[in-house]
């Protein structure tokens, strides 16, 4: 019978650190959003001197630095003659969705400029990534926040 007893002593004394250290480490996977969110953008002041001419693809690094989700969007083909560039944020349930925008595009050329985006997630998971310029899809991919 103390036989048992010490087993049992030594498997909840186990399972017990067990238990402490998938605590500790799902504390530390804790998201500092309460959800999913754009943190900020910037774009280039004016056209990209690097361009190669008929590019139609969108060039786009994208980096994940814990629950944040850094994209570059390289070549992003706009108005040569706009203001500024406007990004805003759609999440529909596990797809993030940017959409690019120029802000008082009054010529009739284009030209390339480089957009840079932070996305907070709040719960680790896959996400699609889209991005739109001017209202069509020009990138999508999958990206895992582990």
């Amino acid at each position: 019978m103390q036989k048992y007893i010490k087993i049992f002593l030594v498997t909840a004394f186990i399972l017990f650190f067990i238990n402490m250290s998938c605590s500790e480490e799902s504390l530390d996977k804790q998201s500092p959003y309460e959800e999913t969110q754009l943190i900020s953008y910037s774009s280039s002041d004016s056209c990209l001197s690097h361009f190669r001419q008929y590019v139609d693809s969108a060039e786009v690094e994208i980096e994940v630095d814990s629950f944040d989700i850094n994209i570059t969007h390289k070549n992003a083909i706009l108005n040569c003659c706009l203001d500024s560039i406007e990004v805003e944020f759609v999440e529909a349930g596990n797809t993030l969705k940017l959409y690019e925008t120029e802000v008082n595009g009054h010529c009739y050329c284009d030209c390339p400029y480089e957009i840079t985006a932070k996305i907070g997630v709040a719960e680790p998971g896959v996400y699609l990534i889209e991005i739109f310029t001017e209202d069509r899809l020009v990138y999508q991919k999958w990206v895992e926040v582990p």
